[in-house]
């Protein structure tokens, strides 16, 4: 049986359902994440309410909803310089021309005849929390049998994106092998980037990115499913009367609410607050940690045990997100001072989320001091909606490391999009840019992910005549040797030609570009040259995002020193996934 409001493919869908399957599989995404909703199952028939005393959240439920879901459509690029081509016959091209019949082309075959456009397989990622409207990141690709050569320059028309799912999968593993198709969860749309791939040129431009290009069509909540021997109406309330005696945030028309609510005997929806926004991985172990129920002599003595666990490198990461569950910030600071870095980490990061401004100083120095700390307590700073925040991102914006000073930077932004060194220009409505940390080495970072912005750090960049760049398919950049300023072009046949003169700094030509209509690709293209002319002045990233360490290396790291005092579970924990504030879905694997 397929859930309800899902249809397969058909015979003339199968070829491009086998293609997506094998793309879906080869991605790592094995069962469908949409195609089974928990209400859809029968409900459990009512129980004797379960011994719940010293049991927490995670003891008697299972988290839904979690991961991330991919995307696929079929998409139509066009505004190419003559690199596109026909379609071979298949269902690609049938889905092509039905896209663009019903988008008022009047001759479909003419149009993809013409060289200036491409089929092209859209995809994009789905990330946990997600809410209705919310940008996502796009990726196109040509098909591996499409003749087109290149996609730079390329606009996607709008196109629908929907999940698709192993046929056999569904079925419990019986019947033929294909793919199901869902609803329509995304929709995308935009000017495409291409070359950042990597790999062979020819390969690189067959295949693209467009940043917030795409658009999500539904709520994606949390869900807590209570576990089959405990699913019971009164247990459903018990566990989210607990959580919304943690969290609550303040409801829409004034008052406050709880984040949990418990809908029957086997679900209750759970929503962020505010200090998890960036970091819901976390936010989701804190709330197992969650007791339902403690008498005050147990709550006692578990809290003097947590506070002994805390002063040891090999516990200190379980028991500082156990004191953080219940809300208690007094043996956390007192291991601030601790003299162990982990110690002192987990215990200012927990701090942090709990809106303590003393974990602020420590955070700036585990970040600026050790690599491995740099995703988790960047996200934890973010989140600390305070003035030491502020002060210690600033300052970790002048750090050597491109990932301590972007990610610092991103932090910062998050934090607040009002901050003087985070204010930026919209330039030619299509992308920001940012001069910051003036007093700083050099440096120039580009991103492919979320929003469109170029970011300049330290003293102003230049170019170094001479050279000569192109920017896009309609912009060149020239000086002669030992110029002290350069000529921007614009060989147009829709805006015409122009020239314009600009100072050798990088800010005065990107904003020059902008005021000829160059877009954020030309303007990446056109500093991804300059980069491998060596003709920049400093050095240029791309995506320089802190990537997580797992903790179970710290957590050994700690136990190392005193292994008797680890058990092999607590030597294994980890901090658990990636913050969402520094996930990059392009490279997401299961």
């Amino acid at each position: 049986m397929i859930s309800r409001g899902y249809s397969p493919t058909g015979k003339r869908g199968r070829r491009f359902g086998w293609w997506v399957l094998g793309l879906v599989l080869a991605w790592g995404c094995s069962t469908p994440s949409l195609f089974h909703w928990p209400g859809d199952q029968d409900e459990a028939p009512a129980k004797k309410p379960v011994q719940v005393s010293g049991k927490t959240v995670g003891d008697v439920t299972v988290v839904w909803g979690a991961h991330p879901v991919r995307v696929f459509g079929v998409g139509v690029v066009e505004n190419l310089p003559g690199t596109g081509s026909s379609p071979p016959p298949g269902e690609m091209r049938r889905q092509a021309i039905h896209l663009l019949k019903q988008q008022g082309v009047e001759d479909p075959d003419k149009f993809l005849a013409s060289g200036q456009a491409a089929v092209v397989v859209v995809s994009a990622v789905l990330m946990p929390g997600l809410r209705k409207g919310d940008p996502l990141d796009v990726a196109v690709q040509v098909p591996e049998r499409d003749r087109t050569t290149s996609l730079r320059g390329g606009l996607l028309r709008r196109c629908e994106l929907y999940e698709y799912a192993d046929a056999r999968a569904l079925r419990g593993g019986e019947g033929p092998a294909g793919a199901v198709r869902g609803h329509a969860l995304a929709v995308a749309r935009g000017p495409i980037l291409v070359g950042l791939e990597g790999g062979e040129e020819a390969s690189a431009l067959r295949q693209g990115r467009i940043w917030n290009g795409g658009r999500s069509l539904i709520d994606r909540d949390f869900v807590l499913l209570l576990q089959r021997e405990h699913q019971d109406a009164r247990v459903a309330k018990l566990v989210a009367d607990r959580i919304n005696e943690r969290f609550y945030g303040t409801a829409p028309g004034g008052g406050v609410r709880g984040m949990a609510i418990a809908k029957n005997n086997v679900q209750i929806i759970l929503k962020v607050p505010t200090p998890y926004r960036l970091n819901w991985p976390r936010y989701l172990r804190v709330v197992r940690q969650i007791p339902l129920h403690q008498s005050p002599q147990q709550q006692l003595e578990f809290q003097q045990q947590l506070a002994r666990d805390l002063l040891d490198p090999a516990k200190c990461v379980v028991a500082a997100l156990k004191l953080e569950a219940q809300g208690n910030s007094a043996p956390l600071k007192e291991a601030l001072n601790h003299e162990h870095a982990l110690v002192r980490f987990a215990a200012a990061e927990a701090l942090a989320y709990l809106g303590d401004p003393a974990a602020g100083e420590v955070l700036a120095q585990a970040v600026a001091q050790d690599r491995r700390f740099e995703a988790f307590g960047l996200a934890a700073l973010a989140s600390l909606d305070e003035a030491v925040s502020r002060v210690k991102l600033h300052e970790l914006m002048h750090h050597p490391s491109p990932t301590v000073r972007y990610g610092a930077f991103r932090a910062l932004r998050y934090l607040d999009e009002h901050e003087p060194a985070v204010q930026g220009e919209f330039i030619n409505q299509s992308f920001y840019l940012h001069c910051t940390a003036a007093d700083s080495p050099s440096l120039v970072h580009l991103t492919t992910l979320g929003r469109a912005e170029i970011v300049l750090f330290g003293q102003d960049p230049v170019l170094l005549p001479p050279f000569s760049l192109q920017a896009g398919r309609d912009y060149v950049v020239t000086a002669q040797k030992d110029a002290d300023r350069c000529i921007v072009s614009r060989f147009s046949a829709e805006k015409g030609i122009q020239r314009e003169y600009s100072s050798l700094r990088v800010q005065d030509i990107i904003r020059t570009l902008g005021q000829l209509g160059a877009t954020y690709p030309d303007i990446v293209e056109f500093l991804l040259q300059a980069q491998r002319s060596q003709c920049l002045s400093c050095r240029l990233v791309i995506d320089a995002l802190p990537e997580a360490v797992s903790v179970k290396e710290l957590a050994a790291s700690g136990a190392s020193e005193n292994p008797a005092n680890a058990s092999q579970d607590e030597q294994e924990v980890s901090f658990g996934a990636l913050p969402n504030l520094f996930i990059n879905p392009f490279r997401f694997r299961r």
